[in-house]
């Protein structure tokens, strides 16, 4: 007679995030930023501790961004970064850092972060989580590289990326300590779950560098995919805040009403590439 099949479940592996997230850096301030940052600005208010909140972009809203980003008629012709960071500043009565420039190199990463203050009381040495809503594949190596050189000791990046109907939200812990038994380890960062990208890396033009054309072209998703990635990814800041253990470390979704998750179990720690810290784009 044949055996019938046992079904296992591996054990979790949760994160531990640490008590001292008050350092975030929001990449990128257009499709998902814009939708990210009004309630990423009332989890800080509602934080039990400071945070300092900086903005980068170096972009204007134009008239054709109402229709799929969270700007208004009188945005227009406004810097993203500011027009944001303005209106939440001004709505929630809290302080919030913005930068009206492309991040376009570790150092400019590691300087957003080393400069973030907030009444005069600078938060550089805190654990840095960079939010990274940009679909440049150049500038998202570089926030790899600005946690590797500036801050081994630990620091998280939420990696949102879009394609017209679909899209992944990517936790990653980037740091030198590795005890998962603990729940502090690092977890894999965007290059080591798709390793396709860091030829693609090496040849992505910067922001700075594509023409209108170009920009235009690469900027069609929905609205409501930036949406879903935005909120997504306010799960994963909220467990960070709140200090809940983490057990998954992406979401892949579409607006056709589907989502996975993929979870931190043994087997997918073994099962990443081991290129790691050693990722290098030139710049």
């Amino acid at each position: 007679m044949k055996q019938p099949k046992v079904l296992t479940v591996e054990p979790l592996f949760p994160l531990k995030p640490p008590s001292n997230i008050q350092n975030i850096l929001v990449i990128g301030c257009g499709g998902t930023g814009s939708y990210i940052i009004p309630n990423l600005v009332r989890l800080l208010v509602n934080s039990k501790q400071p945070v300092c909140l900086t903005l980068a972009d170096a972009d204007t809203v134009e008239t054709k961004n109402l229709i799929r980003q969270n700007f208004i008629k009188s945005d227009v012709g406004k810097n993203k970064a500011e027009a944001l960071a303005q209106r939440y500043s001004s709505a929630f009565g809290t302080q919030i850092q913005f930068l009206t420039k492309y991040l376009e190199s570790a150092d400019d990463v590691a300087k957003a972060l080393k400069n973030a203050r907030v009444s005069n009381v600078s938060y550089s040495s805190s654990v840095p989580l960079i939010i990274s809503c940009v679909d440049n594949i150049k500038a998202r190596a570089f926030m790899v590289e600005a946690l590797r050189f500036h801050y081994p000791n630990g620091g998280y990046i939420i990696d949102c990326g879009n394609e017209d109907v679909s899209g992944q939200v990517l936790l990653s812990c980037l740091t030198d300590m590795d005890d998962p038994s603990t729940g502090v380890y690092r977890t894999p960062h965007l290059f080591e779950v798709f390793p396709e990208l860091v030829e693609r890396a090496k040849t992505d033009k910067l922001a700075s560098e594509l023409s209108c054309a170009e920009m235009a072209e690469s900027s069609n998703q929905f609205g409501f995919v930036n949406l879903n990635a935005a909120t997504f990814a306010l799960n994963f800041v909220y467990d960070l805040l709140s200090g809940n253990p983490i057990s998954t470390y992406m979401v892949e979704f579409s607006i056709k009403n589907k989502f996975s998750q993929r979870t931190l179990t043994k087997s997918s720690l073994q099962a990443w590439p081991a290129c790691g810290w050693k990722l290098k784009i030139p710049k």
